[in-house]
C-alpha cells in the first residue's frame, strides 16, 4: 500500500476496504472499482490450562477482553478490524494497555 499511497503504479491492488478507500480518496485508485472477493474469519484462542471465554454475545467478548492480562492482535487485516470492534464495544484504550500486536499467529507459538 505505501508504495501505491507514494504514487507507484500497480495494475491491481488487493487490501483492507479501509485501505482501498484510503487510497481512492488520495486519486491513487479508480472509484467504484472496488470488488470484494473474501471473508476472513477471526478466531480466539487461550494459553494452555485456561478456561474457554464465553463470546458467543458482544457483552461475552467484552468480558473475555477486559479479564485478559494480555490480548494478542495480528498486524494484519483481522487485528485491525478487532481494533475497530474494541471501539464499538468502548474499551479499546482499556485494552492497548494490554495487547501486544503481531505480523502472524506463528510469532506466539514460539
Amino acid at each position: 500500500m505505501v508504495k501505491v499511497k507514494e504514487g507507484i503504479p500497480a495494475d491491481l491492488v488487493m487490501t483492507t476496504p479501509d485501505n482501498i478507500e484510503t487510497l481512492t480518496q488520495a486519486g491513487r485508485l479508480v472509484a467504484g472499482s472496488r470488488v470484494g472477493f473474501a471473508h476472513s474469519r477471526v478466531g480466539v484462542a487461550v494459553k494452555a490450562g485456561a478456561p474457554k471465554p464465553d463470546i458467543s454475545t458482544a457483552e461475552g467478548l467484552k468480558k473475555a477482553l477486559l479479564a485478559a492480562k494480555s490480548v494478542g492482535i495480528s498486524k494484519g487485516p483481522s487485528g485491525v478490524y478487532l481494533m475497530t470492534v474494541m471501539q464499538k464495544l468502548g474499551i479499546a484504550d482499556e485494552i492497548k494497555v494490554r495487547w501486544f500486536r503481531r505480523t502472524s499467529a506463528c510469532a506466539w507459538a514460539r
